[in-house]
């Protein structure tokens, strides 16, 4: 890359950040506020919600990728590790779901029946968006150290990366791990107890924040108001809730978490059709 296109890209990224920052609030905090994916589209209630990609699937998912780094196959499922993420999670007082949106289902409310793809782009596509990942680990790391260079300032943290696509290339490739369909790996968490809602009508936006301030999440109903739909991945929530995972903190250090975070929300938002990614801190 250019110096010309690097300072292009820079002032991108912050005109992206500046034009959304209106639309984030804070004293968010983790236990108090439901947790739900990052997806742009307006939902069926008007609440805040915090904004994580797959919501509760998300740091039972990257639970599974850190645990490949280390050499471990823990014999999960992903309809098994998300029910147990959700009984995780609800012990420590957190409200992390799952969703669909009003394409995949009838009513308007998340059924449990069947085997007919949800309407959450995480859960359905998790499989291809690690093959998206594993495809070109170059890229896709070089990409993470773009966005956020404090993370790799050590050979180190370059070769963990690899070690995080070389996991994802594991699991795209296991069958018996994605052998439950969209709807029953959310109804495994829902059946744990998980909350479960709906998003409105299609996706539009091409643009996605990946904001690392902790406490704050977007007004996601407030931005489609205004036309300003974005993908926003709250970090330090999908963080928080992974530190929370069985043996998480005794497996990975926080600093791995955030790497192999950041690589999968950018391998979410690039399955999404995301084209322009900047990281809020």
């Amino acid at each position: 890359m250019s110096a010309i296109e690097s300072m292009s890209l820079t002032s991108l990224t912050q005109e992206l950040t500046v034009n959304h920052e209106q639309y984030f609030r804070s004293n968010v905090l983790l236990n108090m506020y439901p947790i739900f994916c990052g997806d742009e589209r307006p939902t069926e209630f008007p609440g805040l919600y915090i904004h994580v990609f797959g919501g509760v699937a998300n740091p039972a998912f990257n639970n599974e990728v850190i645990a490949r780094t280390k050499g471990i196959v823990t014999g999960d499922t992903f309809k098994t590790a998300v029910g147990a993420s959700a009984h995780t999670l609800i012990d420590k007082g957190i409200e992390a779901g799952v969703h669909s949106d009003n394409h995949a289902e009838t009513g308007n409310t998340m059924s449990t029946e069947g085997d007919n793809p949800i309407g959450c782009g995480y859960i359905k596509l998790r499989q291809p968006i690690s093959h998206i990942i594993a495809a070109d680990p170059d890229k896709i790391i070089a990409k993470a150290e773009q966005l956020d260079p404090g993370l790799f300032t050590d050979p180190s943290d370059s070769h963990f990366a690899h070690q995080v696509v070389a996991a994802h290339a594991q699991l795209a490739a296991d069958a018996d791990f994605f052998a439950s369909s969209s709807r029953q790996v959310a109804a495994g968490a829902i059946e744990a107890g998980a909350p479960a809602m709906l998003v409105l009508g299609d996706h539009g936006a091409k643009a996605g924040i990946i904001s690392k301030i902790p406490e704050t999440t977007i007004d996601s109903n407030a931005a489609n108001e205004d036309n300003e739909a974005i993908f926003v991945h709250d970090s330090w929530a999908a963080l928080d809730m992974l530190d929370m995972m069985p043996n998480a903190e005794q497996s990975s250090s926080r600093r791995e978490r955030e790497i192999a975070d950041l690589i999968d929300a950018i391998g979410t938002m690039w399955a999404l059709g995301v084209e322009e990614i900047t990281v809020r801190r």
